[in-house]
C-alpha cells in the first residue's frame, strides 16, 4: 500500500508556502518539496527565511525561490517559474 508522497507526484508544479519559515508552514514546504513541487518560501523575517532555506537544503529538496515582500511581489516570482 502505498502511503505519504508516494500517492502523489508534484513534479513541475510550484506551491507558494506562506509562513514557511517555521512550524506548520514549514512542515508543509518540505512535504511538498519532497513530493517534487518547485517552493516559494515566503515570511515576515528574512533571517528565519534564510535558515529555513538552508535546512530545505541540507535535507536535499530545496528547489525554491526565498522571498520577502507583499502579495504582489510574490504573484511575480509565480510568473517567473
Amino acid at each position: 500500500m502505498k502511503t505519504g508522497t508516494d500517492l502523489f507526484d508534484l513534479s513541475g508544479q510550484t506551491a507558494l508556502v506562506t509562513g514557511s519559515s517555521q512550524g506548520i508552514g514549514f512542515a508543509l514546504a518540505k512535504g511538498l518539496a519532497e513530493a517534487g513541487a518547485s517552493i516559494v518560501l515566503n515570511g515576515r523575517d528574512t533571517g528565519k527565511l534564510a535558515k529555513a532555506a538552508k535546512k530545505l537544503r541540507k535535507a536535499g529538496v530545496l528547489n525554491s525561490f526565498r522571498r520577502h515582500g507583499d502579495t504582489i511581489k510574490i504573484w511575480r516570482i509565480l510568473h517567473i517559474c
